[in-house]
């Protein structure tokens, strides 16, 4: 499925270096201040401190059909190789009311609202909420299958000032250290983590970003794939039916999550059974005789089903008839 409706971040980076505005240019971080961040002092915190605490639940909200984050310890190390490779261009160290750690934490948070279908102000207020009060926010639906989508590159960028408005006047946190401007700061996070949902595995992400950094175009990222998930699913009589009974079948609760189910195939195990090759979704089959008087026959039904796409399913399902003629 090709991913739509939302405007790539690919896009979006490819209008800053047109731009002239890209983040591998030369231009000094203003304004200068403190020294630089480096691991010592910018380190994850191990305990994990309530404000940061709820990144626990990233693993517990994804599923087959919503974009799954990696570990938080991942996205901190590319932002501390992203500083150094800032530093590294000659950058003049700058400084941010966001701390190294609240940047990763809260920008994740945000791309993944933003990925899994929450609008841009939704966004901002559920990663606003989560601030105050420790408790994730729940997603808004399933990101589509293929290339997950980004948002434009305003509404990262209007987060971020944001987030710096919150941790300047809301938490009054003191300025922390940086080589990374904010414009650089949401472009690359957001690269980095474009390229981390689309199956690329994290030292390959950060060299992709930093191939960016230094002009040579987006990397393209790797595809994910949504495993087929094809379930058929036969419901029938659930005791004892008679032969020379109509018994009915039903397929209906059969799916797929590659599309919907288009074609329904049943087969009998006794050839005698009427309309056993029945192609509908909700067939009669009436029993023939297939035993001596007062016993019982256990007899199979077959179904396989087929979506959209060409995914296919079969299950089984027993049928006792009774021969009391």
């Amino acid at each position: 499925m090709k991913a739509n409706g939302i405007v790539g971040i690919s896009a979006f980076v490819a209008a800053v270096l047109l731009a002239g505005m890209s983040c591998s240019d030369s231009r000094s971080a203003t304004p200068a201040g403190p020294t630089a961040v480096t691991a010592g002092t910018a380190a994850l915190s191990t305990s994990a401190p309530r404000l940061y605490s709820s990144l626990a639940v990233f693993d517990s909200r994804s599923g087959p059909m919503v974009v799954t984050f990696p570990p938080r310890n991942e996205p901190f190390d590319f932002k501390l190789q992203l500083e150094a490779k800032y530093r590294g261009m000659g950058r003049s160290a700058g400084s941010s009311y966001v701390d190294a750690e609240g940047d990763i934490v809260w920008t994740s948070e945000y791309l993944l609202y933003r990925l899994n279908l929450c609008g841009h102000a939704d966004s901002v207020a559920k990663v606003m909420r989560q601030i105050d009060t420790g408790q994730p926010q729940p997603l808004c639906g399933n990101a589509p299958e293929g290339a997950v989508p980004f948002p434009p590159r305003n509404e990262p960028f209007d987060f971020r000032n944001q987030l710096e408005a919150k941790y300047r006047d809301g938490l009054r946190t003191s300025p922390s250290p940086t080589y990374v401007d904010l414009e650089g700061d949401i472009v690359w996070i957001t690269e980095y983590t474009r390229y981390r949902v689309n199956e690329c595995e994290h030292a390959d992400s950060v060299a992709k970003v930093f191939r960016q950094i230094d002009g040579a175009g987006d990397q393209g990222g790797c595809i994910r794939v949504v495993p087929v998930s094809i379930r058929a699913v036969i419901n029938g009589p659930s005791g004892t039916v008679n032969q020379g009974q109509s018994v009915s079948f039903s397929g209906l609760n059969s799916s797929s999550n590659k599309g919907p189910i288009v074609s329904y195939q049943w087969k009998c195990s006794d050839t005698q059974t009427a309309n056993c090759s029945a192609s509908d979704a909700t067939p009669a089959f009436r029993y023939a005789k297939s035993g001596p008087v007062g016993t019982s026959v256990q007899h199979t039904v077959t179904l396989t089903v087929r979506d959209s796409e060409g995914n296919s399913a079969t299950t089984r399902f027993t049928v006792t008839v009774s021969q009391n003629y």
